[in-house]
């Protein structure tokens, strides 16, 4: 069974039960939004500067997801700090590549403040999970 819940739940104030995403969900669909926007982007017409921010972002976004699928599947108390620690580097590596983009142009002020918010909930969720400094 894996060390994390695959969604949590908690009920609304209509008294109704909420699930709330786990981690990798949240990923996956923040993935979806970046992938996206770059998607629109031409590519003939950005930058060198650009198009390696871009690059960087597809490899942190696949490698943050990746991780957050180890820490999920995690199956001892071991792999999952191991895991957790990983994916709390990736995440804080993502939001460092998401900011480096956004000063190209890439992403607007309100898609950085919503992706690092996203980022925040799911880190607080990893480190919910353990303790970093173990």
């Amino acid at each position: 069974m894996p060390a994390l819940e695959k969604r949590r739940s908690f009920a609304n104030k209509k008294g109704g039960i909420v699930q709330e995403a786990s981690p990798l969900d949240q990923m996956r669909r923040l993935e979806r939004q970046i992938l996206g926007i770059i998607a629109y982007l031409d590519v003939d017409l950005i930058g060198r500067r650009t198009a390696q921010t871009i690059s960087q972002l597809q490899r942190d976004i696949g490698d943050a997801r990746l991780d957050l699928r180890d820490f999920e599947t995690a199956d001892t108390r071991a792999e999952l700090v191991e895991y957790g620690k990983e994916a709390l580097k990736r995440l804080d590596q993502l939001r460092t590549t998401i900011l480096k983009a956004s000063e190209s142009g890439i992403f607007s002020s309100v898609d950085v403040i919503e992706m690092t918010t996203s980022l925040d909930r799911m880190g607080s969720a990893v480190s919910a999970s353990f303790r970093p400094g173990e």
